[in-house]
């Protein structure tokens, strides 16, 4: 069986002149060139615009890593800041707080000195004219007081139409700024010293209170 060989001399001869042929077409060795540069370029491109692409993504990814940690660090930053205010509005209550019983003690005698004629005799003025009823009416005050406001006392009384029944007994168990009186469907007590030693004991109970809140340890540590 014989082979049968299909050649195109035509063609051939081309070839050997420098010229291609490719799919039909012929090209010179300069077009092939530049076909070939601009596949290349079109490559290069397209490899660039991936590569792009990919950057972008990693970028975009970091990007989004550091928004996550930078909001972790001022969540922490905050509630560092808040348990440092807090502690800080503590000491500060604290340190107030000592202070207002400092300046209570020193100041609770001055008061009783100077307040305390003042306020019983308001006190009088305002308890008297409630007494109802009839029977004696009992007034105890501290002697000194007594002696201060006896002649108020009377004038009040008078007005009230109480002098005719009105008891007056000095105690010596009284301190400055007490009162009391008595009568038969009630009884009135008032005392100054007693609204100053409330106060103190109220100022030294939030003292302690102030002072344990800023030596716990979440206080100190945050």
């Amino acid at each position: 069986m014989g082979l049968l060989f299909d050649r195109d001399f035509d063609q051939e001869l081309e070839m050997e002149r420098g010229g291609f042929s490719v799919a039909g077409r012929s090209y010179s060795e300069d077009e092939l060139t530049a076909r070939l540069a601009a596949a290349a370029d079109a490559a290069r491109a397209e490899g660039h615009a991936a590569g792009r692409a990919e950057l972008a993504a990693e970028q975009a990814a970091r990007t989004l890593e550091t928004q996550s940690l930078c909001r972790d660090a001022i969540a922490q930053g905050i509630a560092v800041l808040l348990a440092d205010a807090d502690a800080h509005r503590q000491a500060l209550e604290a340190d107030l707080v000592e202070f207002a019983l400092a300046v209570m003690r020193r100041l609770a005698p001055e008061i009783l000195a100077t307040l305390s004629e003042r306020r019983v005799r308001a006190e009088l003025q305002a308890g008297l004219p409630l007494v109802t009823g009839p029977g004696r009416v009992r007034l105890t005050l501290a002697p000194d007081m007594l002696e201060a406001l006896r002649p108020e006392i009377a004038e009040v009384a008078r007005a009230q139409d109480l002098d005719a029944r009105l008891e007056i007994d000095a105690d010596p168990a009284l301190r400055p700024g007490d009162a009391r009186i008595e009568w038969q469907d009630g009884l009135m007590h008032y005392s100054l010293s007693a609204i100053c030693d409330q106060l103190i004991d109220l100022l030294r109970g939030r003292a302690r209170t102030a002072q344990t809140a800023t030596q716990s340890p979440e206080a100190r540590h945050g």
